[in-house]
Formats: C-alpha cells, sequence, structure tokens
C-alpha cells in the first residue's frame, strides 16, 4: 500500500523546483500582459496572463474561485450524499438489493479518506509554497517583504513553544510590519534619485486584484456591461486612481503635520504604493502556483486513496455493518455457487439424428 506520510514528507522538494518554473512564466506574461496595447486586454487579463503561463491546463484554474479546500469539500460532499443515492436506487442494475447498499456505503468512506488524504496533500503543500515565498526561495514570488502567516507562525512557535494565542498573533503582526518598515527604508534609498514620477508605472503598480474589483466597479457603473473602449481604459483608470489616491494620503500627511511639505509627502506614498504592489504581484503568482499544484498533487493522491480504501474498506463494514456484510458474502457466494454450477446440455440422439 502506498505511504501516505512519504508522499507529504517530498512534497517540500518537488514545490519549489515546480513553482519556480510556473513563477518565472507567470512573471514573464505579466509583463508582456502590461505592455500589451489597451484594446487587447480582457476584464480578467492578469489571471489570464498568470493561468497561460502555465498552459492549457491552466485555463480551467479561473474556474476554481473558492480555493483548494473548497474544491475538495464539494467532490467529497457529491461523493458522500449524491452518489449513494443514484447507486443504491438505480433502477437499471441488475444487481441485488445488498450488492447495491455495499456498493453505496463505500462512497462516503471514500470521501471520507479522500478529503483526509488531499487536505494533507495541499496543507503541506501550501505550508512548503509559504516557507519559499516567504524566505525568497523563489524570485517570482518573494514575499519577503511580508512574510506569510503560516510561515510566521511555525517559525515564533519553535522560537518560544510556550507563547500563547494572543501573544502569537502580536508576534506575527509585530515581524510583518518591520519587514514592511525595511522594505519601505530600502525603496528609499533605492529611489533617492530616481524622480517620483519614474517610481510606479502600470507594469508594477497593478494587481489581479486591482484589476478584477476595477472591473466590478465599471460593470456595476454600466447595468453589467463594458464596451470594448471602456475594456480598454481600464489599466489607465486604475492607475489614475492609484495616483488621485496617493496624492490625497499626501495631502493628509502634511495636513496632520507628519510631513514637512508635499512633495516629500507624495515621494513616501509613492514608494509605499510601489513595495504595496510588489508584495500584491507576489502574492498573485503564490495564489495561482497554490492553486495549480494543488490540483495536480489531489490527483496524485488518487492511488494512495484508493489503495487505503480497498483495505480499509471490508474491515470497516464488517465492524459497524456486520449485517450488511454478511448479506454481501452470502450473495457472492450464492452467485459463485450458481456459477459453479454443470450447464445442461442437449445432446441429440440417433432418432434425432436419423
Amino acid at each position: 500500500m502506498l505511504n501516505v506520510g512519504k508522499i507529504t514528507t517530498n512534497i517540500g522538494r518537488g514545490a519549489k523546483a515546480v513553482a519556480n518554473k510556473v513563477a518565472t512564466g507567470a512573471r514573464n506574461t505579466l509583463t508582456a500582459a502590461g505592455k500589451a496595447s489597451a484594446p487587447n486586454l480582457t476584464g480578467d487579463v492578469y489571471q489570464d496572463a498568470l493561468n497561460s503561463s502555465m498552459g492549457k491546463f491552466g485555463k480551467l484554474l479561473s474556474k476554481l474561485k473558492d480555493g483548494e479546500y473548497m474544491n475538495i469539500l464539494v467532490t467529497a460532499f457529491g461523493t458522500a450524499v449524491v452518489a449513494p443515492i443514484f447507486i443504491a436506487f438505480n433502477p437499471l442494475s441488475k444487481k441485488d438489493k445488498e450488492t447495491k447498499m455495499y456498493s453505496a456505503l463505500r462512497q462516503p468512506i471514500s470521501a471520507v479518506i479522500a478529503v483526509a488524504a488531499q487536505m494533507s496533500v495541499v496543507k503541506a503543500l501550501n505550508n512548503a509554497l509559504d516557507k519559499y515565498a516567504s524566505t525568497g526561495g523563489v524570485k517570482g514570488m518573494d514575499l519577503r517583504d511580508k512574510q506569510k502567516e503560516s510561515y510566521l507562525k511555525k517559525l515564533i512557535k519553535m522560537e518560544n513553544p510556550d507563547i500563547t494565542k494572543e501573544e502569537l498573533k502580536e508576534a506575527i503582526k509585530k515581524r510583518q510590519t518591520a519587514t514592511f518598515e525595511e522594505a519601505i527604508k530600502k525603496a528609499t534609498e533605492s529611489f533617492k534619485d530616481t524622480p517620483v514620477d519614474e517610481i510606479l508605472t502600470k507594469e508594477n503598480s497593478i494587481s489581479v486584484k486591482d484589476y478584477t474589483e476595477k472591473i466590478k466597479e465599471l460593470k456595476a457603473q454600466n447595468g453589467g456591461k463594458l464596451s470594448k473602449d471602456l475594456k480598454g481604459k481600464v489599466e489607465d483608470l486604475i492607475f489614475a486612481d492609484t495616483k488621485k489616491a496617493i496624492q490625497e494620503k499626501a495631502q493628509a500627511l502634511v495636513d496632520k503635520g507628519k510631513c514637512a511639505n508635499l512633495d516629500d509627502a507624495v515621494r513616501q506614498e509613492t514608494i509605499k504604493k510601489f513595495v504595496n504592489a510588489k508584495i500584491a504581484k507576489a502574492g498573485d503568482v503564490l495564489s495561482s502556483n497554490k492553486k495549480y499544484l494543488g490540483i495536480v498533487l489531489s490527483l496524485l493522491t488518487l492511488p494512495v486513496t484508493c489503495g487505503i480504501l480497498n483495505w480499509a474498506y471490508p474491515r470497516i463494514v464488517e465492524k459497524f455493518f456486520p449485517d450488511l456484510a454478511n448479506s454481501k458474502k452470502q450473495s457472492e457466494a450464492k452467485k459463485a455457487e450458481a456459477q459453479a454450477q454443470p450447464q445442461p446440455s442437449v445432446q441429440k440422439t440417433e432418432e434425432e439424428d436419423d
């Protein structure tokens, strides 16, 4: 029988290599999409760009809006609840009642095993990807500027095993704030000789979330539809909103006396937006990696779950449903006995031959 523990142990090693490849392709495609002419852009251009880097299979990913866990649970619900009804009460099946019930009961048990195996694999995968993102192990999804909560949670617990939940929550927030502030300092130093108007571009400041939210907003304003002309202006509208928000925040800093002059305040807010956009875009790639690799690994667990089910199911039925197990055995015995009976043969007599 296949070993689930051994498979989950090796997830981290394989995840980094595949994620690196996917992230690189996604990043290159995003750059190309950002440079594309406006009339060719679609409502989900950035998500499409991420998915297209994964080939034909990636096109299916846009349909999975609720994450890996939700998809696993929905599939399990169908297996556990819907499938048994059709199996147990299928009028077209010639199998006896006991065999139908035995097969129907197999479905919910199969669903429980599948959920346990797939959830374990997906969780291990997500934790591995969060670690690589938080440590900069994969360039396309470098989240060192705002490390993932799951990674920090494990790291802080290792440093302080007796930490309480509230203390852990505060410690995570403190570290994320510290790394973000450090990223702001580095970006400020990096852009000290760069004109403020050259720091932000449409390519480096617009994330999937920015784009999809703007599309929803525009559709709401136009009766649920967008004209081709309006679609072509989405990036420009988002960029204009970004610049406006920066000016408003900068003015607020000056009004509150937190910044000496408006120019300095605008530079400060522009750099802050640059860092936030960098984090958001790395998060987009990480999310796409989780979705893609999660589906692949869930499919790879099927042989594991089938092996476990074939071993466990007869034992579960015998222990918790002995009457059904006995009925199934009796039904199989009768069927085997009937098949073993010699079939009568008709031999022609000499008179019949004459």
